[in-house]
């Protein structure tokens, strides 16, 4: 019997999980909240999950990754631990384990389009530019208005060779930004060098 959440637990863990899914917490107030309801449900993966990214947006990825590879093995029906896992460990070097969270991410989202162009973005750091190129058109296919996979088509496209391709997708990109963008620059950039 011990084994078994007691009832009232949890009814106390789904209140405190509504103030975290209402917004009703923000901040520090969020993270001390999720902790608490780990305490109380460890294997929470939605607390897992949302703890993961308030420690992301705090720039702790070493606290978020934990929080991420719990999200993930339990299965959350979504995207967005094997995101946020690949986030991180991108930023620390760990490409394989970036390529492993993001298959995680296709798994449980397949036709992502935002899991592609992550996967297109991350093969061209390797320099896998057939990949990178698939990957992103892929993704630009679904949501033609994800600005960072335009601009890394752009960058393979040039990479490969494809200067007129590159071009193409940066004047497209150019098209999408405002007029005050400070990503403009680098844009423009791009396409006088592929001239």
């Amino acid at each position: 019997a011990g084994s078994r959440p007691d009832p009232k637990d949890r009814i106390a863990v789904a209140s405190q999980m509504a103030l975290v899914t209402s917004g009703e917490v923000r901040g520090d107030q969020l993270v001390a909240t999720l902790e608490t309801i780990l305490r109380g449900d460890p294997q929470n993966p939605q607390a897992h999950l949302r703890l993961g990214y308030a420690h992301i947006e705090r720039g702790r990825c070493d606290s978020a990754e934990p929080h991420l590879r719990a999200a993930v093995k339990a299965g959350v029906p979504s995207a967005d631990a094997g995101l946020g896992l690949a986030d991180c460990l991108t930023r620390t070097g760990d490409v394989r384990g970036a390529a492993a969270a993001l298959a995680a991410a296709r798994n449980a989202e397949p036709g992502n389009p935002v899991v592609s162009a992550n996967i297109g973005l991350l093969a061209l750091q390797e320099g896998r530019l057939t990949t990178a190129i698939a990957e992103l058109r892929a993704a630009l296919r679904v949501d033609p208005r994800l600005l960072q996979a335009r601009f890394g088509l752009a960058r393979a496209l040039a990479r490969s060779g494809d200067r007129e391709g590159a071009a193409t997708e940066a004047r497209e990109l150019l098209s999408q930004l405002p007029p005050n963008a400070p990503q403009r620059a680098e844009v423009e950039r791009l396409i006088n060098a592929v001239k």
